[in-house]
């Protein structure tokens, strides 16, 4: 266990150390399991021509974790004339499992992670968290031709427009596997305190929320239900996975992909 002292909105990991170099103090002591492993950088070349960057591919190993993390907190950024690129934030909290990510898909990206702050916007009176500051690290992979693939799973252009609509494509049960739902429940997975799972989904429509419980009906032979948020949000939604059903039909088969810091929201 390291205990690093946070000194800037911003870090920068470097080859030479194989540590972090932080910046300006922000009195914040971070700890971060490690598990004896080294930061290890990936060097990737900061430029690639068209060539270069038209020749990368995705394995399905990495097309599976994209699909997890775009289901949680990732976001694409595409707009006319351009390949989109792809940038996925945790809070600093949860960085073992963002530098995981970083590095299965350090070929797709150019410069390293760092550290942002973000202030919660309030959505009712009775927010708590509303006006907070919490500090979290992000990072964007290129912009890339075959990060299209992906995006047409989750995007779509409006009339053929410069905006791109969020809208789940029922495609992506073809997409949907193991090591994406482990990736979701890492990145956006809240347990709850019956033993049950909350996955995030309040963001999605009817019909995208029936789409993805048919995965979980087909491919896990399981029904989750949907719970209300409540209150001003009473008509958004959250997946509900009951204690049995994930310790016996979605741990099981998850487990093994789980950094260990993240393991509490299974067991």
């Amino acid at each position: 266990m390291l205990i690093f002292n946070l000194v800037d909105t911003r870090a920068y990991f470097t080859a030479a150390t194989s540590g972090i170099s932080l910046y300006r103090s922000l009195d914040v002591n971070i700890p971060l399991q490690l598990n004896s492993h080294k930061l290890t950088i990936i060097k990737s070349a900061k430029y690639l021509n068209k060539i270069d960057r038209d020749s990368i591919y995705l394995s399905p190993k990495v097309k599976s974790i994209l699909i997890g993390v775009l289901l949680s907190d990732g976001w694409i950024q595409s707009r006319k004339g351009w390949n989109p690129r792809i940038g996925f934030k945790q809070s600093i909290l949860h960085f073992e499992y963002l530098w995981r990510v970083y590095t299965e898909l350090s070929y797709l990206i150019s410069c390293p992670p760092y550290l942002c702050k973000t202030t919660l916007k309030s959505i009712s009176t009775q927010d708590r968290m509303g006006g907070k500051m919490f500090f979290g690290v992000v990072f964007f992979t290129r912009q890339l031709y075959c990060l299209k693939e992906i995006r047409d799973l989750f995007y779509i252009s409006n009339n053929g427009s410069n905006i791109w609509v969020r809208t789940l494509s029922p495609n992506i049960y073809y997409y949907f596997n193991n090591l994406a739902l482990a990736h979701w429940i890492m990145g956006d997975g809240t347990r709850h305190t019956n033993g049950g799972l909350y996955l995030c989904t309040n963001a999605l429509n009817n019909q995208e929320l029936v789409l993805l419980i048919n995965i979980f009906i087909l491919k896990y032979d399981l029904i989750p239900s949907l719970h209300s948020m409540g209150g001003s949000r009473s008509n958004e939604y959250r997946i509900y996975i009951p204690k049995l059903d994930l310790q016996n039909k979605i741990r099981p088969n998850v487990e093994k992909y789980f950094v260990p810091s993240m393991l509490y929201k299974i067991i």
